[in-house]
């Protein structure tokens, strides 16, 4: 009686070291995960918990060789970014890059992708390892893109879009201020619609076109005033836009005015004579550089700064007695900080 009770103990504790001993059949393929993602987008936790969910859906389930895998995961105003590069200690190597309308979309596709890789790698190694001319006995192999159900945003996300094919259009409202129009700084108010492409990296290039107008200025003078205001047509191109740090970008951009200048002279009591208008037609070219910092989706805050170059010279002065009032400089400068709206 005693050796039968023996028995059954020992029979119970192997079964129990069985079960807590880890199923083989249970382990993920072993790798190494380097992720960084913008605010916003799934962490790296979800991030893994997505890989071994596609692994257990397809059924790929055998330890593989070591690896490592970086992931990143950018947010733009087209939606985001990623991607995924898989290194072996073999030497083996597979990268992908995708864009998405969404952070979560892409992250779901480059799960996908990195499960679909790791699923791949090891279905390569495994018939090496038993010999010429004889295949493994239990190698599973990789995960087809039909047996894991993924939603249409998904499906789109893993076909990356093709780079340079998306243009959107914008919105940004500015106010600063210039010289070069008038004896003293000028308030200025700018309007503009934008039209920008993007997907080319440093090359997204933006379009501006839209209106200035400068808030009347007047110039006090010993024999009178000269009140000044003007209203211009303006034209902007980034071609060069680089990302700083996050969503802060810097762009380097060209542009040009047109407009017309309104001078109404007011002699002082005693001087004689009477007050006259003049207008004037003017153009200039202008170089600059624009922040541009993310603040949501579709919105950014915006600061820039410009050097002009007058195409057009003029003087205003009072005939008598003959008082030089304003000329136009060689070179002026302006700078603004507003808001802009990109719609996606």
């Amino acid at each position: 009686m005693s050796l039968r009770r023996g028995s059954c103990g020992r029979a119970l504790l192997l079964a129990v070291l069985a079960l807590a001993r880890p199923s083989r059949a249970q382990q993920p393929p072993a790798y190494e995960l380097d992720y960084v993602a913008d605010a916003g987008c799934p962490g790296r936790d979800v991030f893994a918990a997505r890989v071994q969910a596609q692994l257990a859906e397809a059924g790929e389930t055998t330890p593989g060789a070591a690896a490592h895998a970086s992931v990143r995961l950018r947010r733009d105003a087209a939606g985001a970014t990623g991607s995924l590069e898989l290194r072996r200690d073999d030497g083996t190597r597979h990268a992908r890059e995708l864009s998405a309308e969404s952070c979560d979309a892409a992250a779901q596709g480059l799960a996908f992708v990195l499960a679909y890789a790791l699923g791949a790698g090891e279905s390569e190694q495994a018939p090496a390892s038993q010999g010429q001319g004889q295949t493994a006995p239990n190698a599973v192999p990789p995960p087809r893109p039909t047996q894991v159900p993924i939603s249409a945003p998904v499906a789109s996300a893993a076909r990356p879009k093709r780079a340079g094919s998306t243009w959107h259009n914008g919105l940004a409202v500015e106010l600063g201020a210039r010289t070069g129009l008038g004896p003293n700084w000028t308030l200025v108010e700018l309007a503009e619609l934008e039209l920008r492409r993007t997907g080319q990296g440093a090359l997204e290039p933006t379009l501006r076109a839209g209106f200035a107008h400068g808030e009347p200025a007047t110039q006090l003078e010993r024999v009178g005033s000269v009140r000044f205001s003007w209203l211009a047509a303006r034209v902007e191109g980034c071609p060069v836009q680089l990302r700083v740090v996050g969503t802060l970008r810097f762009l380097a951009c060209v542009g040009a005015h047109l407009g017309r200048l309104s001078a109404v002279g007011r002699p002082s009591s005693g001087v004689g004579g009477q007050g006259r208008s003049a207008d004037q037609v003017w153009a200039d070219v202008l170089g600059g550089s624009r922040l541009g910092l993310g603040l949501l989706r579709v919105l950014a805050l915006e600061a820039r700064g410009e050097v002009v170059v007058p195409l057009t010279q003029y003087r205003f002065a009072f005939d008598n007695p003959d008082t030089s009032v304003y000329q136009v400089p060689r070179v002026a400068f302006a700078g603004f900080v507003g808001l802009g709206v990109h719609f996606p």
